[in-house]
This record gives structure tokens, C-alpha cells and sequence, in this order.
């Protein structure tokens, strides 16, 4: 044997130091990989929302939970700090165990459904991203990553590079995934897969096919493809599904479809909507949500030389307390058509700029009053109310000789923007409870069918004259 000198010293140690580091490497490896299993299996035996995001992740989205595993916070509060990630979420699940439930807490379904939120976030080698999954009862509609760097994830499986390939995948995924999850078919889903198969170049960025508008729209590095519920041409986007890409990556997936059902559109017009509000004032019963007893009323001279806008939303009913309860039963998994009404004040003194309100679509009732300090930007046409305070006092004062010429906002183009729907933790006010509105809505309706019975019996005989 030659004795090793010199450089073949220098070899040899290295050569050793590489096969150690190789024969140590799979051993960390195996490691890492075993603590993100138990981690994964702690979190899905401590709540089953867990489970469905991570089936979600890894069946839907394909991302290889393998590789990726669920990590501390970057700033864990204290105590919590050099704790691994499995042991930081054991102790996190005890502490919050001991927490007393918040008292007095506002539950929007009415005790029909658990909403919760969940959002755990996930690392690999350095790079981390966020989740926030959204849960109602056992459902999760909504999904969004939260990743700022430009790279692809890591996948289980090789993915198409266009969008359009990935939205496919991803709704056939997630058929599989809703039957073995939910326990039933999506049976929307085919036809949403119909519509992007027969637009797969996106040259149509927008059509529609039967009670179903597809959508696709893209900014900067953002695209999304969105199916929304439409009836009569209005679209109901609170009944839809949608994906969003971020260079090309997911970063988000919604299905609110199978969990609303629709009323129906508006039956109140948006003049009557609007009217009923000024006719309100003129009684002094319009009254300002949450003012003390007595207090808060609308004086109609507070509504002379202002003008006027309504919309369209279409929103589920949530329960609060802050609107005036409906006279009739509401469900919280039924989208209702609500009259998105503002007031506005043209030569206030003071910082408020108008009146805010809220009507039933489908009944009248007014929901809810408030003011507010901005104007009804995107809110529709805008129109004189002056003219509905002289409507009003003239069919009053000559019921016989009413007419009703001013132009109805409901025949101009109805607005859906849904930024103008009330936010839930906005300071809002109320008005007529049940009992007082059920007492004026039967005193107005004994005369309106008085006069309309003797306007249809003037118009009969004018007809008469002229044939």
C-alpha cells in the first residue's frame, strides 16, 4: 500500500466528510418529514378544518405537503418563542382551550351555522407562505394563499404553465374532492368545465349561457376566471365560483354557489323604494339606527333640495343588531334583494353628507337609516328628490288627480357594485320596530287602493271617449 501524503491526505478527509454529510442527509430528511406528518395528523385530529384545508391543498391545488410543512408564526407571541412546530400548536391548542367564550358575540347565521376562520402558514427551505381558509359549518367557500415571491410552488404532480389548464384541473379536482368531503355532487361544476372548454383561448371574456356569466378579467400579474349565477341579466356574485392566479400560480379559490340559494329580484321598484323612505320622513316615522328612544327622527325638510341614487344588491340576509327586524321570516343561506339608497345633502353645515339607507326589495321595509360622511360614488343615476316630496304632496292633496311622471331609477341601468354594500361593523341606525310599521303599512295601504281603483276607472273612460 502507498502511504497517503501530502494531498492525498487532503482527499481522503474530504471524501469521508462527503459520504458522511450523504449518509447523514437522509436522516435529517426522514426527520423533517415525520414532523410535519404528526404535525399534520395533530391539527386534523384537533379540528376537522384542518383536515379539509390540507385535502384541499394537496388534492385541488396539488401542492406537495410532503415538502411543505406547517410552521410557527414569524413573530409567535410571548412564551411561545424556540418552541418546535409541532410542540408551538400543541401548547397554542391548550392555551386557547382555557379561554373563556366572548360573551354577548354577534352570530350572523342565527345559531343555523359555525363560521370560522383558520390560517396556518406553511414553509419549505427558507420560503413560506400564508393561508386563510374560511369555513361555514363543515363547507370551506373561500381559500387565498398568501405568497410574495414570483417562483411556482412545489407540486405533487406536474402542472399545466397556462391558467386556462389550471382552472380545468382544478374543477375536475375539486369535483372529487366536494363528494368525498361533502357527501354530494356540485353538479354547477360541469357546466362551468362546459364554458371554459368551449372558451379555452379566452377569446370571450365575457358571455353567458343559460342562468350561468362567465367571467374573465386580468391586471398587472393577476388574472381570475369567475361563473356567476345570473337571473334577468342581473349578476348575483355571491353565487358564484371563481379562481385567481398570481403569475400564473393559484393564489385563491371561492364557491359560495352551493351554499346560497336566491329569493328572486327586487318586486319594490327603485322609485317605490325611494319613496317610501321620503313618505316615512314626511310622517315622522324615518328614524336613525341605534338612536336613543325617541330621538334620531328624519325631518322631511331635511331631505327638500337633496338628491338621490339607488342600486341593486344582492346579498345574503345576516343577522345584526343594528337593522330594523323584517315582517317576514329570513334565511341566512338565501341571497335577498336589498334597495341600496343614498341622500344626499348639497349645502350641509356640518361634516355629515347625506342619509344611508337599506330597503327590503321584496316587501318595502325599510332595514336600515343611517348617516354617513361621503358621498354615493358608483351608486347610480342621481335624481331630484324634490320631485318625490312633490309627487307625494299633490297625490295627497288631489288623490284623484295624481300622476306619476318622474322618471323611475329602476329603468336605468341597475348598479351591482358591491363595494357599496353596507360593511357589518359600520355604525348603522334604525327605525319603525315590527309593530309600528305593520300599523302604517296597513293605514297607507287602504287609500293606495282607493286611488288606484279610481285612476284605472278615469283612464277607462278616457279610452271610452276616444274610441
Amino acid at each position: 500500500m502507498v502511504p497517503l501524503v501530502g494531498d492525498g491526505r487532503t482527499v481522503l478527509f474530504l471524501t469521508s466528510g462527503l459520504i458522511l454529510l450523504l449518509l447523514l442527509m437522509p436522516c435529517t430528511y426522514s426527520s423533517e418529514t415525520n414532523e410535519n406528518e404528526k404535525l399534520y395528523e395533530f391539527l386534523s385530529s384537533e379540528s376537522p378544518a384542518y383536515s379539509t384545508l390540507f385535502s384541499f391543498m394537496s388534492d385541488v391545488i396539488q401542492l406537495d405537503l410532503t415538502t411543505y410543512g406547517v410552521i410557527p408564526p414569524e413573530n409567535p407571541p410571548p412564551g411561545f418563542e424556540d418552541l418546535s412546530p409541532l410542540e408551538y400548536f400543541k401548547q397554542l391548542f391548550n392555551y386557547t382551550s382555557t379561554l373563556p367564550t366572548p360573551a354577548n358575540e354577534l352570530d350572523p347565521y342565527g345559531g343555523l351555522a359555525e363560521k370560522k376562520v383558520i390560517s396556518p402558514d406553511f414553509g419549505y427551505n427558507g420560503t413560506s407562505f400564508g393561508t386563510m381558509a374560511m369555513f361555514v359549518n363543515e363547507h370551506m367557500p373561500s381559500l387565498k394563499l398568501y405568497y410574495y415571491g414570483e417562483e411556482d410552488y412545489i407540486y405533487s404532480e406536474p402542472q399545466p404553465t397556462d391558467i386556462v389548464g389550471r382552472a380545468k384541473g382544478i374543477l375536475e379536482r375539486y369535483q372529487i374532492f366536494f363528494k368525498e368531503n361533502y357527501g354530494k355532487d356540485a353538479p354547477y361544476i360541469a357546466h362551468m368545465l362546459d364554458m371554459l372548454n368551449s372558451n379555452d383561448d379566452l377569446s370571450l371574456p365575457v358571455f353567458s349561457e343559460g342562468n350561468l356569466t362567465f367571467r374573465f378579467s386580468q391586471t398587472g400579474d393577476k388574472s381570475r376566471i369567475q361563473w356567476i349565477y345570473t337571473e334577468d341579466d342581473v349578476e348575483i356574485e355571491h353565487k358564484s365560483v371563481s379562481i385567481k392566479f398570481r403569475y400564473n400560480s393559484f393564489e385563491s379559490f371561492h364557491d359560495t354557489w352551493a351554499l346560497y340559494n336566491v329569493s328572486g329580484l327586487n318586486t319594490i321598484s327603485f322609485k317605490e323604494g325611494a319613496k317610501l323612505v321620503v313618505e316615512a320622513a314626511q310622517k315622522g316615522e324615518l328614524r336613525r339606527t341605534l338612536a336613543d328612544p325617541g330621538t334620531g327622527y328624519v325631518n322631511i325638510s331635511e331631505l327638500v333640495d337633496t338628491q338621490y341614487s339607488v342600486s341593486l344588491i344582492m346579498s345574503p340576509f345576516h343577522f345584526d343588531d343594528y337593522s330594523v327586524p323584517s315582517k317576514i321570516s329570513r334565511d341566512p343561506f338565501t341571497i335577498y334583494p336589498f334597495l341600496h339608497i343614498y341622500f344626499y345633502f348639497k349645502d350641509s353645515p356640518t361634516r355629515l353628507m347625506g342619509l344611508e339607507l337599506s330597503v327590503w326589495g321584496d316587501t318595502g321595509e325599510i332595514r336600515y337609516c343611517t348617516d354617513v360622511g361621503k358621498g354615493f360614488s358608483g351608486n347610480g343615476p342621481i335624481y331630484d328628490t324634490n320631485d318625490l316630496i312633490q309627487e307625494l304632496t299633490s297625490a295627497e292633496q288631489n288623490p284623484e288627480e295624481s300622476t306619476d311622471e318622474s322618471p323611475d331609477p329602476s329603468s336605468e341601468e341597475q348598479n351591482q357594485d358591491e363595494s357599496n354594500e353596507k360593511p357589518e361593523d359600520t355604525t348603522q341606525l334604525n327605525i319603525l320596530n315590527p309593530v309600528t310599521l305593520g300599523v302604517v303599512v296597513t293605514l297607507v295601504a287602504v287609500p293606495a287602493i282607493s286611488i288606484l281603483v279610481l285612476a284605472l276607472k278615469r283612464k277607462k273612460e278616457n279610452l271610452d271617449k276616444q274610441s
